[in-house]
């Protein structure tokens, strides 16, 4: 039989008088918009008498809010900025004695259906995802999204370099001829063998912090994100390919050629698209070019002049 009189400890005088930034769990597995994800949420412990908190209410909560053990419950579930708000009002009214301040990370894949380039063939993107939330005693709500985009980037430099050789190939195989003809330029060129140089190219990664002003902008999370990778992709012109047939290769070797990237211009395109959203408050982004010619990767850093992020730096990332 249940014994309903079980001794709450956590109520206990404690024997240690002091305060605590943060308190709560993480590594907390959930269903998050329909995705497996991982959620960490933590409260101040401002209570110096008693002992501790109760996990168990903060489970339930980021349980009710988020996942269902109905899987058309589930379905319908929204991840929004009111859902998040009232999210973190609820947590505090759990803990009204203890606690003043709520904070949630949920931590998810963001799985986005693709066409490719020229065949028009889909193809499934994960953008992986992290909502940041908090809110305090003075109703104070702030939600910071962050996602990773993934790009080609090929170097300028290599490109100019190899541009250098293959003009000195051509000029060489043709130094003795006053005329040229049209078949034997297509000629030497249809042979790889002529080419003296490729520029090298290399997979890379911004990730992206938003601090945004929910008042200005969609109250549906998901599809803020998915506008602003869309923004974001255009702008650096180079998304990786989930589906390639040889045209949308060809066109994808295209685009590398008509956009070389150093890390300093990738850093700077997604610098000046965020200055002029109205909504973004605020904006942390890393790019990283994994290089293909040295062991280390080539990383650059861009801020909201004067924002918050500005006054930890790159800090913020390691």
């Amino acid at each position: 039989m249940l014994n309903k009189n079980l001794k709450d400890v956590s109520k206990s005088t404690s024997p240690y008088k002091t305060t605590l930034p943060a308190v709560g769990m993480e590594e907390v597995q959930l269903l998050i918009n329909g995705q497996s994800g991982l959620a960490k949420i933590f409260i101040n412990f401002k209570d110096q008498t008693s002992r501790g908190i109760h996990m168990s209410r903060l489970y339930k909560l980021l349980r009710d809010y988020f996942s269902s053990s109905d899987t058309q419950a589930e379905q319908n579930k929204t991840l929004s900025f009111d859902n998040l708000q009232n999210f973190l009002k609820e947590i505090l009214k759990s803990h009204q004695s203890q606690a003043d301040k709520a904070y949630l990370i949920l931590d998810f894949p963001f799985f986005v259906k693709r066409e490719s380039l020229v065949s028009k063939q889909w193809g499934i993107r994960n953008y992986p995802l992290k909502i940041k939330a908090s809110l305090n005693e003075k109703n104070e709500f702030n939600v910071y999204i962050n996602f990773t985009l993934t790009y080609s980037s090929t170097c300028p430099c290599s490109a100019s370099l190899a541009q250098d050789l293959n003009k000195e190939a051509f000029f060489k195989q043709f130094k003795d001829q006053k005329n040229i003809s049209a078949t034997d330029i297509d000629t030497w060129f249809s042979d790889l063998n002529n080419v003296a140089a490729f520029p090298h190219a290399q997979r890379s990664s911004a990730d992206i912090t938003l601090l945004v002003d929910q008042k200005l902008i969609l109250n549906q999370v998901t599809e803020l994100i998915n506008l602003e990778i869309n923004k974001s992709e255009k702008m650096l012109k180079t998304s990786v390919q989930a589906f390639v047939k040889r045209e949308d290769e060809q066109e994808f070797a295209h685009l590398n050629a008509k956009s070389p990237l150093f890390c300093e211009d990738a850093a700077r395109k997604l610098k000046l698209l965020y200055n002029k959203e109205e909504y973004v408050k605020d904006f942390l982004i890393k790019v990283s070019h994994e290089e293909s010619l040295h062991p280390h990767n080539a990383v650059s850093f861009a801020f909201k002049p004067e924002g918050e992020f500005s006054k930890s730096g790159p800090l913020f990332f390691m």
